[in-house]
């Protein structure tokens, strides 16, 4: 019989927050985050990660912004798409180098320089406009990446760190993740946030951070 599958379900350490964020141009103060949901659905070791956020724009003009969300430290990435209001956005992935560069640019202009977490990580970056006077813009994205399996745990990362980037607390933060297996799952659990699991047998599992 094959080995019981330990598997781990992984957040960067902080509150809840909003990891993917639009920097407005002219710099304005942060845009508020209205909402946050996450749906993960992962089989073996492959995952599919599915994000949903809500901007608000408190300004009384449009603006313009660049969207970055920083992607997982060895993730390899097979898949993206990306909708702003409903329409497909082109959109590029930045390598850890140039991704640097740009956050380093960011802080230079005297945003908060917590984005400096993120040196070393390649970004999802689009530029999104307009986005509306007293208004919101949504933005979604989906991404398919191979987990990585060490001794029997299968490791699932997802950036939860940065709060600090909306101007207002968010009214809705979740992260739901489906996890099916073709071997008995023996444990699930996170290191840094509180979940909830419900068990379907020795093979499925429902996890849930709200």
């Amino acid at each position: 019989m094959r080995a019981w599958t330990c598997l781990a379900l992984l957040a960067w350490a902080g509150a809840a927050s909003a990891d993917g964020i639009i920097i407005p141009e002219p710099w304005v103060p942060p845009l508020s985050v209205k909402y946050h949901r996450v749906k993960v659905g992962i089989h073996q070791q492959a995952a599919r990660t599915e994000i949903d956020q809500v901007f608000v724009n408190p300004a009384p003009r449009d603006i313009e912004g660049t969207y970055l969300f920083p992607l997982p430290k060895q993730a390899s990435f097979s898949a993206f798409s990306m909708e702003v209001d409903g329409q497909p956005l082109a959109a590029e992935v930045m390598d850890a180098d140039e991704a640097r560069r740009t956050y380093e640019e960011i802080v230079r202009q005297r945003i908060d320089p917590a984005l400096l977490e993120y040196v070393g990580q390649g970004a999802y970056r689009a530029r999104i406009f307009p986005i509306p006077a007293s208004g919101e813009k949504r933005v979604q994205l989906a991404y398919d990446e191979l987990l990585s399996r060490d001794a029997g745990v299968v490791r699932y990362v997802y950036p939860l760190n940065t709060e600090k980037f909306s101007a207002e607390a968010l009214e809705d933060v979740s992260v739901t993740v489906d996890i099916e297996s073709d071997v008995p799952i023996k444990v699930v659990y996170s290191p840094s946030h509180p979940i909830s699991v419900e068990r379907d047998g020795e093979y499925r599992a429902h996890v849930v951070y709200a």
